[in-house]
């Protein structure tokens, strides 16, 4: 929670983040953490350029890592790329060029802004109606003579 305060201070840095559809719809950590992860993206919006990749969305070459994009305070770019076994740096302009068209196409391609922050204020909204949706899914609700049945939990 530190590190993400130091982006209210003054001469903080902005950032511009693109997010796929799957990333707000698919609950993280329970209902509750979901809930404040989603409203505590859509208050950033407010300062940041946060935008959703539609699910349907076509394939972009941004698939299978976390690329991030940084201006240095003396104007120089770097890329850096993260993936699940490796992150590297990258400061070939050629390479850091090609990265940033790779980007921007993904930008064009998300929903605007504004309506990235309507459905992640949607998806925010969502959070603690499990049950229903959980029904709205299978279609239909398991019962057993007692009534419900039981969750399973794990190592139980």
């Amino acid at each position: 929670m530190a590190r993400q305060s130091r982006l209210d201070e003054p001469g903080a840095p902005s950032f511009r983040l693109v997010l796929d559809q799957g990333a707000i719809e698919q609950t993280v950590g329970g209902n509750r953490t979901m809930r404040e992860q989603l409203l505590s993206l859509r208050r950033a919006s407010g300062r940041h350029t946060i935008q959703v990749l539609p699910f349907g969305s076509r394939e972009h070459t941004m698939l299978g890592g976390t690329p991030v994009l940084l201006t240095m305070p003396d104007g120089s770019e770097l890329a850096y790329s993260e993936g699940a076994d490796h992150g590297r740096i990258i400061d070939k302009p050629e390479h850091v060029r090609a990265y940033a068209r790779s980007f921007e196409q993904l930008c064009a391609d998300s929903l605007s802004a504004e309506r990235s922050a309507r459905l992640i204020t949607e998806a925010a909204a969502r959070c603690g109606r499990a049950p229903r949706e959980r029904r709205a899914l299978t279609g239909k609700v398991l019962r057993h003579r007692g009534g419900r049945l039981p969750r399973h939990r794990p190592g139980a």
